[in-house]
């Protein structure tokens, strides 16, 4: 197989594997509604973190140039697709 779809499905795989996790975290989440919540600055912190390592932004933004790459597109037409 091509090199760059090897990448391609990497990053996928990578970005659905992240996902799942949250719609995990989610659904336990939705389970102890009744708990309470910590607002401890700590607290704050780790959600915080949790949130930053949830953010697929940067591996969609690769797979973007991947495609990109993979079609042999010029800038002219990534700035049509960005919507620019």
């Amino acid at each position: 197989m091509n090199p760059l779809c090897d990448e391609i499905i990497k990053c996928v795989d990578k970005i659905l594997e992240i996902k799942a996790c949250h719609t995990e975290a989610l659904a336990e989440v939705s389970k102890n509604t009744e708990s309470k919540k910590d607002f401890s600055p700590f607290s704050k912190a780790q959600n915080d973190k949790a949130d930053s390592a949830l953010d697929t932004s940067k591996l969609e933004s690769k797979l973007d140039s991947l495609v990109y790459t993979l079609y042999n597109l010029t800038k002219d037409e990534i700035e049509i697709i960005k919507g620019k």
